[in-house]
């Protein structure tokens, strides 16, 4: 039995618990989830690869899990894409890449953590299912780095065609500053790679990892990326996914954009991946977890750790990021339940207004308050706090006091329950607040005025716990208010 037969033969004989499995977010069948890797649209289906354990809940030796939908709602469990094989996977595995679809095969560039380094390379398949690996491995090699880069600092290939070639970003960090960087190469073939220049840096970070750059309608190039143990203040999570709107310099080899800001403002939103849908928008989708911290779904024995956000929908407002879940969620509720005008003041609860697997869409005025939000999976085991201030003028999130607790891992806040609180500011000028919340019983997904500002968190609440509840301090009036359970 080869590695990748060990490795089915390990999904297909595990058993999970699936107390805080998501209806309609993707998590692994069993075993470990994290990076989102080789987003892409082959043969009649959209493909997503990501960082996979078969053996066990938590991280090790990296596979390549592999999961198929048509609508980014539903999805199939494939086989397991890429086991480690090859001396240049054999101390860590097979680390994040890219995936390119032409000429009716699905070639993936992925990251091979060897002993002497990190290099990328290259496997490819005729049905989308099983990959060859190219005998010429590994495609970018230590030598054709730039003396500045590390090669053990040097992953998550992301491969884009433009002007007649093909260009490679990848993470690393520069060795004479500590900072992190994303470094270009170029290729007519795919084959043989050349050093094309410094993309893009971040001083305030030691890696860059996961780099990603897609075209949006405009012409504009949109950047993400995601720096580790980011030093801006500002930043809560140890690690964060930022992005850049500009141009990629082919000739140069740089990415002139604007100033950096976080895509997501929660807890548990990293290595986001972005792809072009068959009708031409943007998706992005991301791992709903994040570094240095617990994950109760392993401690508890369920055999499962690790999920994706929504896949969103993606567009630019100026240098402004506007995320939307996928439209195709709309074919999945159920149960709506409406409400125009309700104007109250203290606590409120609406009949029919509850669930642990659901959609709210809610407008408020709170011109005439000094707080409003509403609190979700409310029960005996406590509740998810989604809050707005009139003083801050932010939407804060607490997620503290709801069920089991998860524990910052990190110095010096280690132990800390729920890892204290996530915040987004908000343009609240004209008294109107609004907010889409998704509720998938183990995560929270919170879009503000229109997807300006976003907030993700992953939750574990008590069994029952599926209350929820709106608050005011001072007047405020609910103009509307949608349910929907999502039914998938």
């Amino acid at each position: 039995m080869n590695a990748l037969d060990r490795a089915n033969s390990a999904v297909n004989a595990a058993r999970v618990d699936p107390r805080y499995r998501g209806a309609y977010h993707l998590s692994p069948p069993s075993g470990w989830m994290n990076d989102p890797n080789g987003l892409a649209s082959f043969g009649g289906a959209y493909h997503v690869f990501y960082q996979h354990n078969p053996f066990a809940p938590r991280w090790g030796k990296m596979h390549w899990g592999h999961a198929t939908t048509t609508d980014f709602v539903s999805w199939r469990h494939e086989p397991v894409a890429l086991a480690p094989e090859r001396w240049y996977e054999s101390l860590l595995g097979c680390f994040s890449g890219t995936a390119i679809a032409e000429d009716g095969r699905l070639t993936v560039m992925y990251t091979g953590v060897s002993p002497f380094g990190q290099l990328q390379c290259l496997a490819s398949s005729a049905d989308g299912l099983s990959f060859e690996r190219r005998p010429s491995n590994p495609a970018i090699r230590a030598k054709d780095l730039p003396r500045h880069a590390s090669v053990f600092r040097f992953r998550d290939p992301k491969i884009t065609a433009r002007d007649g070639a093909y260009y490679c970003l990848v993470g690393a960090r520069d060795r004479r500053s500590g900072s992190g960087i994303i470094l270009l190469f170029r290729s007519a073939d795919l084959a043989g790679w050349e050093y094309a220049g410094d993309a893009w840096s971040c001083p305030d970070a030691d890696m860059v990892e996961c780099p990603d750059i897609v075209r949006m309608d405009d012409g504009r190039d949109l950047l993400i990326c995601s720096p580790t143990n980011i030093r801006k203040e500002g930043h809560r999570n140890l690690h964060s996914v930022v992005y850049s709107v500009g141009a990629l310099d082919t000739v140069s080899g740089t990415f002139r954009g604007s100033p950096y800001r976080q895509v997501d403002l929660g807890y548990d939103f990293y290595a986001a991946q972005a792809m072009k849908a068959d009708d031409g928008r943007t998706v992005m989708i991301a791992w709903m977890q994040m570094w240095k911290r617990s994950m109760p779904t392993a401690e508890l024995g369920h055999g499962w750790a690790g999920s994706m956000t929504l896949p969103r929908e993606l567009t630019l407002d100026g240098d402004a990021l506007i995320q939307a879940p996928v439209r195709e969620l709309s074919a999945y509720r159920r149960g709506a339940v409406r409400r125009e005008a309700v104007a109250f003041s203290g606590v409120l609860r609406v009949d029919g207004v509850e669930g642990d697997r659901l959609e709210l869409a809610i407008e408020a005025d709170v011109s005439q308050a000094r707080a409003f939000g509403l609190r979700v999976l409310a029960g005996k085991g406590g509740a998810t706090v989604i809050a707005w201030s009139a003083e801050s003028g932010m939407v804060a999130m607490d997620r503290s006091g709801c069920g089991v607790p998860i524990r910052d891992l990190s110095a010096p806040a280690r132990g800390t329950a729920g890892c204290g609180t996530r915040s987004a500011r908000v343009d609240t000028r004209g008294g109107v607040l609004s907010m889409r919340v998704f509720i998938d019983r183990c995560s929270v997904e919170v879009f503000l005025q229109g997807g300006r500002a976003t907030l993700t968190a992953t939750v574990y609440p008590e069994d029952g716990d599926t209350g929820v509840e709106f608050f005011s301090e001072g007047a405020a009036v609910i103009r509307s208010l949608e349910k929907y359970d999502i039914v998938a």
